[in-house]
This record gives structure tokens, C-alpha cells and sequence, in this order.
């Protein structure tokens, strides 16, 4: 059966997505669609380029709210070659330092002797030190509350900045009861993962949804931020971009959509050569209307003006980007974003298949297909690709390989069944035949 489901999911994208190939370049046909299952939901949550090819990082399903961490090593060619459970861990993010990979995230335990129902689940912020044999080293390390009372503190652990040292600064969230969510900066040595400092910052009324990617410059630790919260059953959100020196205040804290009481969901952040790019996900809180966007910060993390971009997969099919972010055809959302040799931008998110408009303004394969969208370092839209077969399909991370293609690993649903895939593209966001 699962040999099955397998055969069914690549031959269905071979047919599906080859079919516009013409004008790839032959040097930049090495591309593939792998698929990695499990007897039960395998959710696709990190992937960090190696060496010789990729770490994946996935969560497991245990049950409804406990996961085991699974970090898989891989070619260049997509082939398993190692894999390594730890258990009761949902992962957030991959780093990898010099003697072997940190894996950021957090457990969750079960507290059935509190009198508080928002207390009966303790969530804890791991980090997790592997060799290069993907072997753990010496024991996590845990961050949660030392000392639970009535109220217990949930933390968990979202991105992981390096130093080029034996130092790495771990971004995270806290929570005290039904308080918001707060953000979390800790200072680790990675030689025997102990606390050097730990900083916590509470500045707004509202919950702080971190990044799975953190970047250290001259000024400081630099991440992304949702900043959201919940009016009658409606999410506002706007997004933030801190910037704090280590054990100490923001420096910055750059924003956009603040006063449009609208929603921007945050996806990731990456750096580039002229600041950072962010991606997320624009709802429109009147028209519902829902779409992709993109804006750019300098390397201090002000917001550049007049940066925005955004994205419908109908409208903006010939790479117009949209005048008016309160219309949409489909549904778009952003989820990940990487910098590109030549300081360019590659976008990932996904569309809901439509035939708004007509059979000549149809778009997709059927559910939620993957889109792709090239940018210039200035935003300039260069190209945009649809990927998909007949379920549903979302990126969670992408990178730029050696060869101007492209790296994607996400999720996929086929018979009700949750696994990740891994696909390589080539330079126009192609599946060679």
C-alpha cells in the first residue's frame, strides 16, 4: 500500500509538472521528487543544507499533541542514508556548527494534578546536540519553569543563531497561563549546551509568533516576529522585525501593517546581501481576501519603504504584483523564503486550485499546490511556478542549490495520510522529465 501511495505522488507531479520544460537550460535538468513516509502523520518542519546534501527535520505523530522529532541525512539526490528519533520533541529548526547540528523545539508533558485546565500541559524548549553521525550528544538541554505553581510558564525553543565560536543564541517564546506569548533570548555554549544568560522581552499587549531563522550582524540578534492577537473570532496581526544586542534591549524593532488593524501572518525571514526579506500571508479582515506578500528591511532592520509585494496566483500569473492587496481570485499563502547568488529573493508558499475566471484562467492541479516566485534583490518579480499533483502540498523550508536550482521540502497529503517530500528544481523552478 504505501509502495503504492509512493508510485501514485511522483508519477502524478512528473505528469502534472513537466509540462512547460522547454526553456530549462540542459545543464540545470539534475532535479527529483523524493517521498519519505511513515505508518503514521510525518510532518515536515526544517531543512538545513549539508555538505554532502540535507538534513531534514521532521515531527512524528504520537498522538494529539505529542510528537517525536525525527532528523533525517540525505544526498544531494534525495536518498536516505541516516536517521535518528528523539522522542517526545516537535522540532522547529535545524542549525549546523562545527561539530555536528543542533535541532531546536519543544516537549510537551502531561501535568494532571494541576487545578488549572491551562495548566495541565507543560511545554518545555529543547535543544538537542547530534554528531555528524546524527548520534546525540550528552543530554538536552532544557528550558522551562524551575519552579511551577499555580500558573506554569510554557516555553519553547523557535530559532537558533550561530556564532562563528563555540556560541549560539536561541530565540524563543514563553507563556504564563493565558497571558500572551512572550520572546525569549538565550545564550548557549554548544560545547556542553549550558545557559549562559538567558533575556526575556515583553513589550506589547499581544502574542510574539517567531521565525524558525535568526541571524546574527554587528548590531545584534536579528529574527521575525508576528505580533498578533484575537478579536471576536478575527486574528490581527502585524509584523515585526527585533533587533537586540546580547543580555540586553532592542536596538530596533522594525515594523509594518502596525496601524492597518489588518493581518499579516509572518511565514520566515532570510538574509540577503542588501538587508533581509520576509514572506507571510496577507488576510484581509473585510473582504476576507487572502494573499501572498513580501516586503524588505536593511540590515538594521528598518522597514524599506514602498518594499511590499503582493502576490494572487491568477492576477499576478504574468508577475504583475497586485495594486490591491483587499482582492483575491485564490487563496495564497507564504511560508518560505531564501536569498539567491545574485542577491535575489526565491519565494515558496502555496494556492488553492481555481477556475476563477474561465477554463483559460484556471490554475493549479487540483487542492493546494506549491508556488514558487523569483524576485530581484529589489522585489522585482521574475518569474512564478505552480507545483503539485492531485492533493495537497505546502513548502516549509527552500534553499538555493550549487547550481541555481532549487531545494523544497514540505508536506504532502495522499489518503489521509501526512509525509514529506523533498524536490529539487532546476533554475526556472522546473521538474526535469
Amino acid at each position: 500500500m504505501r509502495n503504492s501511495i509512493r508510485y501514485i505522488f511522483i508519477a502524478s507531479w512528473l505528469l502534472i509538472t513537466c509540462n512547460n520544460i522547454e526553456d530549462a537550460e540542459p545543464a540545470n535538468r539534475n532535479t527529483f521528487i523524493s517521498l519519505y513516509e511513515k505508518m503514521t502523520n510525518y510532518y515536515s518542519k526544517a531543512l538545513e543544507p549539508i555538505e554532502d546534501g540535507y538534513l531534514i527535520g521532521g515531527d512524528l505523530q504520537r498522538s494529539a499533541d505529542v510528537y517525536d522529532g525525527v532528523i533525517s541525512k540525505v544526498t544531494s539526490q534525495g536518498q536516505l542514508v541516516a536517521e535518528r528519533n528523539i522522542p517526545n520533541m516537535a522540532i522547529n529548526s535545524i542549525k549546523q556548527i562545527s561539530d555536528g547540528y543542533l535541532v531546536s523545539g519543544y516537549r510537551i508533558e502531561a501535568n494532571d494534578t494541576s487545578q488549572n485546565l491551562n495548566d495541565r500541559v507543560i511545554k518545555s524548549a529543547l535543544l538537542v546536540k547530534l554528531n555528524q553521525n546524527l548520534e546525540i550528544i550528552g543530554n538536552p538541554l532544557i528550558i522551562n519553569d524551575p519552579s511551577p505553581g499555580s500558573v506554569t510558564i510554557d516555553y519553547e525553543g523557535n530559532a537558533i543563531a550561530a556564532y562563528p565560536s563555540d556560541s549560539v543564541i536561541l530565540v524563543g517564546t514563553y507563556q504564563s497561563g493565558t497571558q500572551p506569548a512572550r520572546t525569549f533570548l538565550a545564550g548557549i555554549n554548544t560545547n556542553n549546551l549550558t545557559v549562559k544568560w538567558i533575556e526575556k522581552y515583553a513589550l506589547l499587549d499581544r502574542n510574539f509568533k517567531n521565525s524558525s531563522s535568526a541571524f546574527i550582524n554587528s548590531m545584534g540578534v536579528v529574527w521575525a516576529s508576528g505580533s498578533t492577537r484575537e478579536i471576536q473570532n478575527s486574528e490581527f496581526s502585524f509584523l515585526t522585525i527585533p533587533v537586540a544586542e546580547p543580555k540586553s534591549v532592542f536596538v530596533n524593532f522594525g515594523q509594518y501593517g502596525e496601524n492597518d488593524n489588518q493581518n499579516y501572518s509572518l511565514g520566515n525571514i532570510c538574509k540577503s546581501d542588501l538587508g533581509f526579506g520576509v514572506v507571510g500571508t496577507y488576510t484581509d479582515i473585510q473582504s476576507r481576501a487572502q494573499n501572498l506578500y513580501f516586503v524588505r528591511f536593511d540590515i538594521a532592520g528598518n522597514l524599506i519603504s514602498n518594499s511590499a509585494v503582493f502576490f494572487d496566483a491568477i492576477l499576478s500569473r504574468d508577475n504583475t504584483p497586485l495594486s490591491d492587496q483587499s482582492i483575491s481570485s485564490t487563496n495564497e499563502k507564504g511560508f518560505a523564503i531564501a536569498s539567491t547568488k545574485d542577491g535575489g529573493y526565491i519565494l515558496a508558499g502555496s494556492m488553492t486550485t481555481t477556475a476563477a475566471g474561465g477554463v483559460n484562467e484556471a490554475r493549479g492541479n487540483g487542492g493546494d499546490d506549491i508556488l514558487l516566485i523569483r524576485m530581484d534583490p529589489f522585489g522585482t518579480i521574475l518569474w512564478n511556478k505552480t507545483l503539485g499533483g492531485s492533493g495537497n502540498e505546502e513548502v516549509r523550508a527552500i534553499h538555493e542549490t550549487a547550481d541555481g536550482g532549487f531545494a523544497l521540502c514540505g508536506n504532502t497529503s495522499l489518503s489521509n495520510l501526512n509525509s514529506i517530500f523533498l524536490m529539487k528544481t532546476n533554475s526556472r523552478g522546473e521538474v526535469d522529465k
